[in-house]
């Protein structure tokens, strides 16, 4: 009761705080938030600044979002939102309006999870870049997401510009826009080693309601239909494939599926993914079957997994691809299954020494009592079982192993469900990596759900509940499904963020202290401990995103300082 009493007064707090900057007559007003909080209509307090410059600092080669938050005290229609090119006053650069996308935040309506959470009728999530203009309600506000990129020709330098937001009826907002950008550069592609599944099997066919094109569709993807031969729609549905490739692939995850075992990928996808500076990539699944405790791997799926192999390397191998990838398997078993995990994973390290394997598996021990650590390279056990085992996990990667973590449901701390703050799910791929030492990081799904949804037609308010696994908001589910194609969610920009902060920790861990001044030595030092302001524990985190802005602006700072494109 206490907490809701709160989380009232903090609302009419910022209701009053808008009074005071924009007060009335003033139709409307604007405030801006960083890319690290979620805004909120009505039901959770607003947290960012009211008027004022936006203003945001990336790297080059890096993507980073600020928002503009607009509010009105009558309902508004036709409201639109234009970015102008940005100019740097001291070098006469110019940052293109092109480089920055504007995306208005959508809303999803839950239901009531099954796990604690802050109640909320309608939760901010959906990215809609496809609304043009939307309405504007009266009393609530309404975040639009600038997604700033700066490519590896941007100069660096302070770049001002202006925002513009019209409205039918309501005089102009004209808004300063400042962005930084540091002189240094990201990789081209994510150093730091992930996996996330994108597989279309499940939930891509929400995109149609020809069920035989469809089916004409999943029979293509398993190599039984030639693309020539698909209907338009089935082509359609492919197009629609690619498109959600590319859109994940923008948000540094490569589309490849963990769960790939009755087909094979393209070569050719694999090659597009790279090109587009994809990573990492799944090659083919080793399931578990249901065997008796003891018994042997069963032949028919031993040969199903080998012709995988044998179809996949040899291409992999030719077109210069294998060493990014990686054999995902045995997803989370038990130890009645270890006996014919040992079997074929033993048979497939025989074969493929170089491919490093992968798995869930349950299994406190890390294979040193079964024999599993003999053909497992890369153990995967979920973020709070490698917490909990840390002083093991440091034992198994003095060993020579590498130990990932993975996220998935509910946990009391970081993770990807919608009802958390926006700094879990970037902290949880970020700087929670960092930390805690993982060598990489794994997740199960990018569109669960996607089956039991209609595709999204408008916005901001929409008719998607934001279910994603069973009845777990937003967990697997990061992409969404619109009339327009696919759409990110505000987490897959949040993860997008953790992943680049994981590669600025990485850059930062190759500087020399003996080079800098005493006071940056200090600061590196600060920075690769990670700050306690930013995690404390699992559960004790940056929940407002103040403390991340802060520590990333100091170390892009750094990074600018000694580490500048060469």
């Amino acid at each position: 009761k206490k907490k809701q009493e709160l989380i009232a007064r903090l609302c009419r707090n910022a209701a009053e705080e808008f009074d005071r900057v924009w007060p009335a007559p003033a139709v409307w007003g604007y405030g801006w938030t960083g890319g690290t909080q979620k805004v909120y209509r009505a039901d959770l307090p607003y947290q960012g600044k009211i008027g004022g410059t936006p203003e945001v600092a990336l790297a080059r080669r890096e993507r980073e979002g600020v928002q503009i938050v607009l509010r009105s005290r009558r309902k508004l229609a036709d409201v639109r939102v234009q970015v102008g090119d940005l100019a740097d006053p001291a070098t006469g650069a110019i940052l293109p309006a092109q480089q920055i996308a504007v995306l208005p935040v959508g809303h999803v309506k839950t239901s009531t999870p099954p796990y604690p959470a802050d109640p909320a009728t309608w939760r901010p999530d959906p990215l809609l870049g496809f609304l043009k203009s939307f309405e504007l309600d009266p009393d609530v506000w309404q975040a639009v997401w600038l997604d700033v990129s700066a490519t590896a020709a941007t100069p660096s330098g302070d770049y001002r510009g202006t925002v513009t937001v019209t409205a039918d009826g309501a005089p102009e907002l004209r808004i300063p826009l400042a962005v930084k950008v540091w002189n240094f550069a990201l990789p081209e592609a994510m150093t730091q080693p992930q996996l996330f599944n994108y597989c279309t099997d499940a939930d891509h066919g929400i995109y149609t309601q020809d069920k035989a094109a469809a089916q004409q569709f999943y029979r293509y993807k398993e190599g039984k239909v030639a693309f020539e031969a698909l209907s338009p729609e089935a082509r359609r549905l492919r197009e629609l494939e690619i498109a959600t490739e590319n859109l994940l692939l923008e948000h540094q995850i490569t589309p490849s599926s963990l769960y790939i075992t009755t087909r094979r990928h393209r070569i050719e996808d694999i090659e597009r993914w790279h090109a587009n500076h994809g990573s990492f990539y799944n090659i083919t699944y080793v399931p578990p079957r249901p065997v008796a405790k003891g018994a042997p791997y069963p032949e028919w799926s031993r040969k199903l997994v080998l012709d995988n192999l044998a179809a996949s390397v040899p291409e992999l191998r030719r077109a210069g691809l294998l060493d990014r990838c990686f054999i995902y398997s045995f997803d989370e078993i038990t130890d009645e299954k270890f006996f014919s995990a040992q079997q074929i994973l033993s048979e497939i390290k025989r074969l493929y020494p170089d491919i490093p394997i992968v798995t869930t598996a349950y299994d406190r021990d890390f294979g040193r009592t079964n024999g599993l650590d003999r053909v497992i390279d890369v153990w995967c056990p979920q973020i709070e079982r490698f917490v909990e085992q840390l002083d093991t996990v440091r034992q198994v990667q003095q060993s020579g192993k590498k130990v990932w973590f993975y996220s998935c449901l509910w946990d009391p701390g970081m993770d990807m469900l919608t009802e958390k703050p926006l700094t879990a799910p970037r902290l949880l791929v970020g700087f929670a990596q960092a930390k805690y030492g993982s060598d990489g990081f794994l997740y199960y799904s990018v569109i669960s759900g996607q089956s039991r949804q209609q595709l999204i037609d408008g916005g901001p308010l929409t008719g998607h509940n934001g279910q994603g696994y069973v009845n777990y908001t937003g967990d697997g589910l990061l992409v969404y499904a619109t009339t327009h194609g696919p759409q990110p969610a505000l987490r897959l920009k949040a993860v997008r963020d953790g992943l680049e902060d994981m590669e600025y920790y990485r850059m930062l861990r190759k500087l020399d202290p003996a080079r800098m001044t005493p006071a940056d030595a200090a600061t590196l030092a600060e920075l690769l401990a990670v700050p306690e302001t930013l995690i404390t524990d699992l559960e004790i985190y940056d929940r407002t995103g103040e403390a991340l802005e802060r520590e990333r602006r100091r170390a892009g700072e750094l990074l600018s300082r000694y580490a500048p494109e060469k």
